[in-house]
């Protein structure tokens, strides 16, 4: 009997059959292994190692396929236990290629810098030099500034430090190194802005903290427009991602390069409006929405612009930045429409969104289903805003839905790492379920990163009120009257004197406050001056968030029938 062909002994094996079937379910592989790289920003060798060990199971699949197809042999032979071990060296030779070359410089690993190290690469974007030599210019850097950090954080793929933590490095003497240590940072961007005769030059160069070395560096030379701002920005953003071997997504891009206005006036003005408007006092409000004004002056479809003024009013009111004869109820309408004119101009831009959630939230902060809906449409759009998630875990905390609270905690926190809303969040959480210790804890952390938060001085005097701390929880207060109490820390101050026996005082700050409002908050001190029903009543009228119906100092009254009702009331409410 003749020896079978070539072909013959393929066909017998069903070389072509596995072979196909392995083609089929690799490219499966690698493809479903790029979608999940790029939607959790693992690191792009992950990707790599498995291309390169799907080239190679080729092979392999091959070699056994030849020895134990459906008419091979069943043993396995020596022959082929050399070629797959063969394959299998060339295999690691390739990984340890992949792993340790590549196309853009590999940053070098410092064992001392080891404590900054994420899953993504750290960035800190010092303040930018101006280098025109007018002063007025210095509000135009610090603009763009503000703005190539904002773009940076788009990325998914980059870990980027906030504005309000690079600021205090303007013209300081330490070295890279110490910033980058204290920062956080292994990265340092530096850069310089002058502008003259219709032109700019943007200068920028990233930095290895640790060692000094210069990763990248380029200059730019443009006509002055919009158009070729925003394209230095998306350039700087591709560059510096490259460098560091960050994954910029398609989707990610179209954000950052998608030009708000042609009018370089209206972006001037927009971009000097942002240096204000994250001061949060009365003066950088006022002039931030000057300049939001002028920007929409020069450009009255500038839905960026809008938006921001909507803020601007939400954060009057909030922060109770208003002047004297300013009506907070006017305020916010004024405010709303604002938001709902940025959405009309431009429904595809999350900042309308988010400004109207705000505003909604404050002008009726009983219907966060209504706030929770702007919101998502705001995360579809811009899920990389921390303010978005910021949002929508204050939102999710009054409703009770702790869980998703927390989870929107942390995006904001691994957008914006400067962002310190999780541990107070957390800290109401632990005060509202009773586990006092833990809340104190992180109500210290609160106070310890922000010492002007007059909430976390509420909270952590209700904290230990609760604990039975009278003396600790007049401390607070005392803190409380020197900060110049809001209106919201009267009903705590007027609880801290019930419950310290001066209860004529906290009755004459009942009657003077409580009264004309009726407000949910001061069902607290009615309680501790006996007044149960009363308290009923104010939480009946006043309406309340579910989530604090779980406060201590409401304990007296959880097994009274109208408090039942109301309790289930808002659970009907949250569930719809």
């Amino acid at each position: 009997m003749p020896d079978p062909t070539l072909l013959q002994r393929l066909k017998e094996r069903k070389l072509v059959q596995w072979a196909v079937a392995y083609l089929a379910g690799a490219w499966a592989l690698v493809e479903a292994t790029g979608l999940v790289v790029a939607q959790f920003h693992w690191p792009e060798v992950i990707g790599q190692v498995v291309t390169v060990l799907a080239f190679f199971g080729f092979f392999v699949v091959l070699v056994l396929a030849w020895y134990h197809g459906e008419q091979g042999r069943q043993r396995v032979s020596g022959p082929e236990l050399l070629m797959v071990a063969a394959l299998l060296v060339v295999a690691g030779v390739a990984l340890s290629m992949v792993g340790g070359s590549g196309g853009v410089k590999a940053p070098t690993q410092i064992a001392t810098l080891g404590s900054v190290e994420e899953d993504r690469p750290s960035i800190a974007v010092l303040p930018f030099q101006n280098r025109s030599g007018i002063e007025d210019d210095a509000y135009f850097t610090d603009g763009l500034h503000d703005q190539i950090i904002t773009h940076l954080t788009k990325i998914g793929g980059l870990s980027v430090r906030g504005l309000t933590s690079v600021l205090v490095y303007r013209d300081t003497p330490k070295n890279l190194r110490q910033i980058g240590e204290e920062l956080r940072a292994r990265y340092i961007i530096e850069g310089g802005v002058q502008r003259a005769a219709g032109t700019v030059r943007i200068n920028v160069q990233l930095i290895e903290a640790a060692t000094d070395e210069h990763l990248w560096a380029n200059s730019y030379d443009r006509a002055m427009s919009v158009e070729n701002l925003l394209a230095i920005q998306t350039e700087i953003v591709e560059a510096v991602a490259d460098s560091v071997r960050a994954v910029v997504r398609p989707e990610e891009l179209t954000r950052i390069a998608t030009l708000p206005t042609q009018s370089l006036e209206a972006y001037d003005h927009f971009i000097r409006g942002n240096v204000f408007y994250y001061g949060w006092v009365r003066e950088s409000n006022n002039r931030a929405f000057e300049q939001y004004r002028l920007a929409v002056a020069a450009d009255s479809l500038f839905a960026d612009a809008h938006a921001r003024i909507a803020m601007c009013y939400a954060q009057r009111v909030d922060g109770e930045l208003y002047e004297k004869g300013e009506e907070e109820e006017e305020l916010l309408a004024l405010g709303l429409r604002s938001a709902e004119l940025a959405i009309r101009l431009a429904p595809e831009r999350g900042g309308g969104w988010v400004a109207k959630a705000y505003l909604l939230r404050m002008l009726n902060p009983y219907d966060m289903p209504t706030v929770i809906d702007a919101l998502r449409v705001a995360e579809s759009l811009d899920p990389r805003d921390h303010e978005v998630h910021n949002q929508l875990s204050a939102a999710f905390f009054v409703v009770g839905r702790d869980s998703a609270a927390l989870a929107h905690d942390r995006k904001a926190k691994a957008i914006e790492p400067d962002y310190h809303g999780g541990p107070k969040r957390r800290a109401m959480i632990a005060y509202l379920d009773g586990d006092l210790a833990q809340a104190l804890d992180l109500f210290d952390t609160v106070l310890d990163l922000d010492s002007d938060f007059d909430d976390g001085y509420i909270y952590r005097g209700l904290t230990k009120a609760a604990a039975g701390d009278l003396v600790g929880a007049t401390v607070d207060a005392d803190a409380l009257r020197q900060l110049g109490p809001p209106t919201q820390a009267r009903a705590f101050l007027a609880l801290i004197s019930a419950l310290s026996g001066r209860e004529a005082e906290a009755r004459a700050m009942v009657q003077e406050f409580a009264h004309p409002d009726r407000e949910a908050q001061w069902a607290r001190v009615l309680t501790a001056l006996g007044e149960g029903g009363l308290a009923l009543e104010y939480l009946e009228d006043g309406r309340v968030f579910l989530r604090l119906l779980n406060d201590p100092f409401l304990d007296p009254l959880r097994d009274h029938p109208r408090f039942k009702a109301l309790l289930e009331k808002y659970e009907d409410d949250v569930e719809r």
